[in-house]
């Protein structure tokens, strides 16, 4: 999702602020596939049903890998620790633990966090 991307290029060369105040107004289409709802029902059942669309496609690791490929000569130290950590830390289970329990690693809400969690230790990102 170019969101993530951005989010991504943004967290690894600049800094992000968190705001308040919202500055845009945020566009729901009829036809959306990932947008914001609102009845916790249809929430959750679309966030199972995209769970399990998806399989074994590992999104969020090609992005990285890709961000590596254009990005990881020029990357500030720091960030190309965190980067590599991540990485390397999918190869197998025991790595994988350690990462999910790392306090770098983190979502704004409990329940996401706890998801993103899950997610690392069963190598589904």
């Amino acid at each position: 999702m170019h969101d993530w991307w951005i989010y991504l290029t943004v967290s690894a060369f600049g800094k992000v602020i968190y705001d308040v105040e919202p500055r845009i107004l945020y566009r729901q289409h009829f036809s959306n596939i990932i947008g914001v709802e609102t009845n916790f029902i249809r929430k959750w059942s679309g966030r199972i049903k995209r769970f399990i669309k998806r399989g074994k496609k590992l999104s969020i690791s090609q992005q990285v890998n890709e961000f590596q490929k254009i990005y990881g000569m020029i990357l500030p130290k720091d960030k190309e620790k965190i980067l590599n950590k991540f990485i390397n830390s999918r190869k197998t289970l025991i790595p994988r633990i350690f990462y999910a329990f790392n306090r770098e690693v983190f979502r704004q809400s409990l329940v996401d966090d706890i998801i993103l969690r899950i997610l690392i230790i069963f190598n589904r990102l």
